[in-house]
């Protein structure tokens, strides 16, 4: 799975005709990471919440 950092390091090599502009790719590359970063650090917390019911799940299981 690619971070966040891995999008934001990610360089392609310049083409000396009809290429992309590097600029404009850089750009859109720094607003995926923006965004990644967010889904990225969610769904860590949601994984640390599932954990966690499962958890608490296993806990009053064994009370019954």
């Amino acid at each position: 799975m690619l971070t966040p950092l891995d999008i934001e390091n990610k360089r392609f090599s310049k083409q000396m005709m009809n290429g992309y502009n590097v600029g404009e790719v850089d750009d859109f590359l720094d607003e995926l990471t923006i965004d990644y970063e967010k889904l990225y650090k969610e769904n860590a917390e949601m994984r640390e919440q599932l954990t966690d019911t499962q958890n608490n799940l296993t806990q009053y299981k064994s009370i019954e």
